[in-house]
């Protein structure tokens, strides 16, 4: 499974590479599938594209062994026109026992604030699972924030909890 992850990583970051080297004003997009060593298949793409006032690349990619277990990444970023910026990426991976895992996380900041989140998740083989996301806001001109999580455990539900804050730090409202 270490080799899948290498590969589906190199992957990901070669379609991401490739997408970055893109003229003002244009578009690139590339792609590809092959049988790899492992006994499996490995593949993945990328865009990208990039105008006067904004600019995004994107890629994923994928590789199993043929023994059950497989593994996709994938990530993207943007600008926008305002200086705003934000960006994303996720794994997912799948086991032959049959169990499933995602991670995934995104940021972003701009005029009005910034955001991050992050969050993971498992589905076992029997359908049990669980999983949960965190998720931060912060306010660019009042210094305001927001931090919550929330989470999911089979058996038990889901459960959520937040916090506002005002500019002073003080704990209040979520509105």
């Amino acid at each position: 499974m270490k080799t899948i992850n290498l590969i589906a990583a190199a992957a990901t970051t070669a379609f991401s590479l490739f997408a970055t080297q893109v003229e003002a004003g244009g578009f690139a997009s590339g792609r590809f599938a092959r049988e790899n060593a492992a006994g499996g298949v490995s593949g993945g793409s990328g865009r990208a594209f990039s105008g006067a006032y904004s600019a995004g690349a994107g890629g994923h990619g994928y590789a199993s062994d043929g023994q059950g277990n497989a593994v996709a990444g994938s990530g993207g970023a943007v600008k926008g026109p305002n200086g705003g910026r934000a960006g994303r990426a996720g794994l997912t991976t799948h086991s032959a026992d049959g169990t499933t895992t995602h991670q995934s996380g995104a940021a972003g900041s701009g005029q009005r604030g910034s955001f991050q989140t992050q969050g993971s998740g498992v589905r076992y083989a029997d359908g049990s699972g669980g999983g949960s996301r965190s998720t931060s806001v912060q306010s660019a001109s009042s210094s305001a924030s927001y931090n919550g999580t929330t989470s999911y455990a089979s058996g038990s539900g889901v459960s959520h909890t937040g916090t506002c804050t005002n500019a002073s730090g003080a704990v209040v409202s979520c509105r």
